[in-house]
């Protein structure tokens, strides 16, 4: 077993903290003004959610952003669309052979989009831009993009026994879909649109039986879980199982398989005794399926 250090949760300092709020506000107009663009404002659950004292900053400008999109002139929103716009212009991918498509997903430190493959010949990827550095020097983009790899050669060694559980990965440095600041990328190929949280997306009885009846899948678990419990590092330092489909069942009925799509620790400032108990408690209830299903 694998000893560690937990490392103290980082204090922020007030240069931190003001790219923190800056990312935050920045990912606040994206949703808003380009990723929600077509959808319907409901106006008195957005005041109330800005004028909610239990909701957390980042809610309440989103609250307040909505507010302003419905009632701002539509020329000023047609300019401000245009400004933040997603843009492949900048990106290192041909346009004939890649394209990038809508936002699918976003984490704490990621937004994740599909970069689709043209003409049937060019597979598809994810596409994951970090904004934990973003525009903040070469220096530190590279930084962050050597300890992702590092962290994902470091579990993906735990797991290699664990056959198709996780992806390649990808490390780059690249103009972002956002404006022409340089970010920190991941890729990752596209498993397709078939995708199930292993968690969310299955009631405990419907993933018991397909445990049961699909053995490819259940070695995967048993073995999943095996090499998370006999290296306490992974635990200790949170191994992200709490993010949307970071451990998820892909495939056609019949064919599914388990894949690990975010093979990373969760960010050390964001680690607390709560989350660890949170990743532990999943682990034990994938235990408890699996063995009641051999």
């Amino acid at each position: 077993m694998t000893e560690t250090t937990i490392k103290a949760k980082p204090e922020y300092s007030l240069a931190e903290k003001a790219a923190v709020y800056r990312r935050r506000f920045r990912r606040a107009i994206d949703q808003v003004f380009i990723d929600e663009k077509d959808q319907e404002v409901n106006l008195n659950e957005a005041v109330s959610s800005l004028l909610s004292p239990d909701n957390s900053r980042y809610k309440r400008t989103v609250a307040a952003l909505r507010l302003i999109s419905q009632f701002a002139p539509q020329v000023a929103m047609k300019k401000l669309r245009e400004r933040y716009a997603y843009k492949q212009d900048f990106m290192p991918f041909n346009p004939k052979d890649y394209t990038l498509k809508e936002k699918i997903g976003f984490g704490g430190m990621n937004d994740v989009f599909l970069l689709q493959g043209s003409g049937g010949e060019n597979p598809s990827y994810v596409l994951k831009i970090n904004l934990g550095e973003r525009g903040e020097g070469l220096e530190k983009l590279l930084s962050m993009a050597k300890e992702q790899k590092e962290e994902y050669e470091r579990i993906s060694a735990r797991y290699e026994d664990v056959q198709g559980l996780i992806p390649d990965e990808y490390y780059l440095i690249m103009h972002g879909p956002s404006g022409d600041q340089p970010v920190a990328a991941t890729i990752q190929p596209f498993v397709g649109e078939n995708l199930r949280d292993i968690f969310v997306n299955f009631e405990k009885d419907e993933l018991q039986n397909l445990i049961q009846r699909n053995k490819p899948l259940r070695e995967q678990l048993t073995g999943f879980i095996e090499a998370t419990l006999s290296d306490s590092h992974l635990i200790e330092n949170e191994l992200d199982l709490l993010g949307r489909n970071n451990l998820a069942i892909a495939g056609a009925e019949g064919e599914e398989r388990l894949l690990m799509l975010d093979p990373h620790f969760r960010s050390s400032r964001e680690r607390n005794p709560y989350a660890r108990k949170q990743i532990e408690e999943r682990i034990r209830y994938l235990e408890e399926l699996t063995n009641a299903s051999s």
